[in-house]
């Protein structure tokens, strides 16, 4: 099928999806020839191995990189720098949190993750806040930024809905993140039992073209916003931190910092490469490793936190990387093309900070799903009890 003769059929699959699902993909500006050529790719080689390491796997000459700052090696005194210089910005309202809170709800069963319940009290999202009022509050720091959910056609209803409820306008606004198109093996568009497309969110990657295009953070850098942190819903340990900020402000060419910590053998998702080419240390996926790296070789992993420039994730010359990813949906395979938000490691030179990933000042509890909750439930509950 020819990448003309497949736009033609996206465009009139779309057409069949419910009202609410249109006008979702006019609000991101879908567009079809994008997905139209991706299609067209699945077939375009043979072996679907083959096809994904060429597209998948990063390209370039790399090494293991080298010791990265670490939270727990600064002494009293810089602790009590870094602290009053960032807790300065955060009262002057200079820095807006995104909660990437899209997805497809797959993994909690359909339920909304940011909504879903951790005890009798809080959901995801309260659960988020009130570690980080918490943690602010002992430390006598006042923040006054905004926040901001990126949300996806899965997502998005719930959670306006629930930010109207709570009275909650003023203080969160939401976004869009992209959608995609899902396909079959032979480069078909899949679709569901309605007959039409099948769509998803088009990977965490999107962020950085979802916020630019919402108007929220050219409006923030406007208004005198310097600094945006980025974190997963997820991982309600990581919050707003003073400190971070003010070493991150110390350095004041630095675009912006990546929060990792040590590796466990249990971990699988990114770890740190330094591209010897272009002096970049980049976080790679470990199915995007070269055939010469192991995950289980890295002593660093990825949180997924970031804190970043407003204006250099305003104005990055990010070039999209799309990956293909086979996965099943209802019991059939599809393919999903997604963008990762690591891409912005390989085209700007950003900090690495060791950060804690045990005890009360943990900035890493990921749950990812229901049998994240059980087994982490006694770390869950000392975490909100000091909230």
């Amino acid at each position: 099928m020819s990448a003309a003769v497949l736009e033609s059929v996206i465009v009139a699959a779309i057409a069949k999806l419910p009202a609410g699902a249109r006008e979702y993909l006019e609000q991101t500006r879908f567009d079809a020839r994008t997905w139209a050529e991706l299609g067209a790719s699945i077939v375009a080689t043979g072996r679907a191995d083959q096809r994904r390491a060429a597209r998948n796997c990063v390209h370039g000459t790399y090494a293991w990189p080298s010791e990265f700052a670490a939270m727990t090696q600064w002494s009293a005194g810089e602790i009590c720098g870094y602290e009053t210089k960032g807790a300065a910005l955060l009262a002057a309202g200079k820095v807006a949190t995104i909660v990437m809170a899209g997805g497809m709800a797959t993994r909690m069963a359909g339920v909304v993750k940011a909504l879903m319940p951790l005890n009798d009290e809080v959901n995801f999202l309260d659960a988020r806040l009130e570690v980080e009022r918490a943690r602010l509050r002992a430390l006598s720091v006042h923040a006054d930024g905004p926040l901001w959910l990126m949300t996806s056609l899965a997502t998005h209803g719930a959670l306006a809905a629930f930010v109207n409820q709570h009275d909650r306008q003023d203080s969160v606004r939401l976004f869009r993140q992209d959608v995609g198109v899902r396909f079959t093996a032979g480069g078909d568009v899949w679709r569901d039992a309605s007959g039409s497309a099948g769509i998803c969110a088009a990977g965490h990657g999107c962020l950085i073209d979802a916020v630019r295009r919402s108007g929220l953070l050219a409006d923030f850098i406007a208004g005198g916003g310097q600094y945006v942190f980025i974190v997963n819903i997820d991982n309600i340990a990581a919050t707003l931190d003073p400190t971070i900020l003010g070493w991150l402000a110390s350095h004041a060419h630095a675009p912006g910092l990546v929060e990792v910590c040590d590796r466990l053998a249990t971990d699988r998702g990114g770890v740190v490469l330094h591209n010897k080419k272009t002096g970049l240390d980049e976080i790679v996926e470990e199915f995007r490793l070269p055939p010469d790296f192991r995950g289980s070789d890295a002593a660093i992993f990825n949180t997924n936190t970031f804190l970043v420039r407003a204006d250099v994730l305003l104005r990055a010359p990010v070039v999209p990387t799309w990956l293909e990813i086979e996965k099943q949906v209802n019991g059939q395979p599809v393919i999903q093309f997604e963008r990762l938000i690591q891409e912005l490691t390989m085209i700007v030179k950003m900090l690495y900070l060791r950060v804690p990933r045990e005890g009360k000042n943990t900035r890493f509890l990921p749950l990812k799903d229901k049998d994240d909750l059980v087994a982490r439930k006694d770390e869950i509950a000392a975490l909100l009890k000091h909230s």
